[in-house]
């Protein structure tokens, strides 16, 4: 089962705890981010009203992996 699967079971989990469920859906809204923004780090922080320090923090929370892209600000590396 991919981590997006999962996480997608977990939002729907009516038995998971609070935390796991906002933790489940927090990841995901970075991600759609970042895949909405070509990757752009900045662009998905300002498009969640984060500043890049902030963002920059949930990436290392979440475990997501950024890697370089072509216009010099680093893109999602995910799983």
């Amino acid at each position: 089962m991919s981590k997006a699967t999962s996480e997608v079971r977990l939002k729907d989990d009516t038995t998971a705890d609070l935390r796991s469920r906002v933790r489940a859906y927090e990841r995901g809204l970075i991600l759609a981010a970042l895949e909405s923004t070509g990757g752009n780090q900045r662009r998905a922080a300002a498009r969640l009203g984060l500043l890049a320090t902030t963002f920059h923090e949930k990436l290392k929370r979440y475990g997501i992996r950024p890697k370089a892209s072509a216009d010099g600000d680093e893109a999602d590396g995910a799983e």
